[in-house]
Parts: structure tokens; sequence; C-alpha cells
């Protein structure tokens, strides 16, 4: 297996751990990675499905940094997809909270 592949079963199979353990953030924090990992191999409806998972998680926790991150990685795979109208809601969401978060990375990213 290559490296995606083995960080894609270790995360899939740490999921229940974190949800066992009530830690939501975790969760969040895993799904968001299982996402990116996703859409590394062209696996877009899961990549979907688990960054807006995270981002649901990030909001219900007040978790907004995270939030930001997640829409940003949701506008990038949906803008990736040809999903034009999901990216420019999901750049515009991350623009919106990082206008109070001003994360240096997101900023230069999100012009």
């Amino acid at each position: 297996l290559g490296q995606v592949e083995t960080a894609l079963h270790f995360g899939h199979e740490c999921l229940p751990l974190f949800r066992k353990l009530g830690s939501l953030r975790w969760e969040g924090l895993v799904k968001t990675q299982l996402g990116v990992l996703h859409q590394a191999q062209e696996q877009y409806e899961q990549a979907v499905a688990l960054l807006r998972e995270a981002r649901q998680i990030f909001v219900e926790v007040g978790d907004r940094f995270e939030q930001a991150y997640t829409c940003y990685y949701l506008y990038k795979l949906y803008a990736a997809i040809g999903e034009t109208a999901l990216s420019l809601e999901a750049k515009q969401e991350a623009q919106r909270l990082n206008q109070t978060l001003q994360i240096p990375y997101l900023t230069a990213q999100l012009v």
C-alpha cells in the first residue's frame, strides 16, 4: 500500500475510537484529513461527504479556525469537480470566517 492508502486505512480505523471517546473535535479533524485524502484518490463523493460532515462538527463545537480551513478545502474540491456555485459559496464562507481569524495562509489562498 502507498502512503495515501495507508493513511486512509488508519484514518477510517481510528474514527470509531474518537466517536467512542466522545471527542467531536478530533472526529472532525480526522474527517477533514480523510476528505483531503479521498480527494487525492479522486474519490470525490466520499471527499465531499467527509468534508461536509467535518464542517458541521466544527460549527457545532464552535471551532471557527477548523471550520474556515474545512470551507477552504471544500472550495478547492468543488472547483476541481466543476461545482462552481458550491465552490464560490464555500470560498465566501471561508473568507467570512477568516475576516476575524486573519489566518495568513488562508488570506493568501482566498484572494
